[in-house]
């Protein structure tokens, strides 16, 4: 796609998409309401969050996967429910369940834009546990469970736009989607796309502002949580888990990490952590 003049007729399709719910992402399933609504009590107990869980066969499978994966395997493997969800920790539960949930939305029938969102879910999960290590590392605990999210929807104006292109594609077949479009459609609108989405969904302030601001040239220092989201991010790109291709320029990741007082070893730790997820194959 040549420019900006090319895909302002699509702009149009995926603002209305945006305004009239034709498009729906049901990014925060049920299950998720019904887990926090338990997980707001201090008394509950791992046995009742398992019951809730294993109410959805699927959901029992991914999460004895990810508490048996790499990342988060001791010397044994979990065999029950209970012991997975210890594993994986009762606080970080809701966060894996939504990363989980939201992966059956990463699949198209359309090759080219199954790919793309192959990769996006792929970098979508790296930023979020990349985001929420370093928040830990760094010392700030209290807004683990925050950076976690923050990673995990930073990008959800790429999923919405992928999916459009599908919908859009599926209606006229005619059309042809090459790598130049999606590239320039993604790159052009998925920041204003995700700030307007979340908006639309009534989500908290700090979220919106990482999916609008993660890619700005220069942020300053102040804010610790859209940093952390945009270190993580960065930091996927620097390993090759980027949905646009070519890896971008590292001076961003330097500025935050410049701000933020990071020690390079830190950065190499982060890396590793992001190459271990890459394993996770939700």
């Amino acid at each position: 796609m040549a420019g900006e003049q090319s895909i302002r007729p699509f702009v149009e399709i995926i603002d209305e998409f945006v305004e009239s719910d034709k498009l729906k992402l049901p990014v925060f399933p049920e299950i998720v309401s019904k887990l926090q609504k338990l997980l707001a009590d201090p008394d509950i107990s791992i046995h009742h969050v398992a019951k809730l869980i294993s109410m959805d066969q699927g959901l029992v499978f991914n999460v004895m996967k990810l508490a048996n994966s790499g990342f988060f395997r001791g010397l044994k493997g979990v065999k029950s429910l209970d012991q997975a969800i210890i594993r994986i920790g009762l606080s970080n539960v809701s966060n894996y369940i939504i990363a989980i949930k939201q992966a059956t939305l990463y699949n198209s029938t359309l090759p080219i834009l199954d790919m793309y969102l192959k990769v996006s879910r792929t970098h979508a999960l790296c930023t979020a546990i990349g985001a929420q290590w370093l928040m830990n590392k760094i010392k700030h605990s209290e807004l683990t469970d925050i950076a976690f999210l923050s990673g995990l929807m930073h990008d959800i104006g790429k999923l919405f736009i992928l999916k459009c292109i599908e919908l859009v594609r599926n209606m006229y077949i005619h059309i042809e989607m090459t790598d130049t479009f999606v590239i320039d459609t993604i790159t052009h609108m998925h920041t204003q796309i995700g700030y307007k989405l979340m908006n639309k969904w009534g989500m908290q302030t700090e979220y919106c502002q990482v999916a609008l601001h993660h890619h700005d040239d220069n942020i300053g220092a102040g804010d610790v949580l859209l940093m952390v989201v945009r270190i993580a991010n960065q930091a996927c790109r620097k390993v090759g888990v980027n949905t646009i291709s070519e890896r971008q320029s590292e001076l961003p990741l330097l500025q935050d990490v410049m701000y933020m007082d990071i020690r390079e070893s830190v950065i190499t730790e982060l890396e590793t952590v992001i190459e271990s997820v890459i394993q996770f194959n939700l």
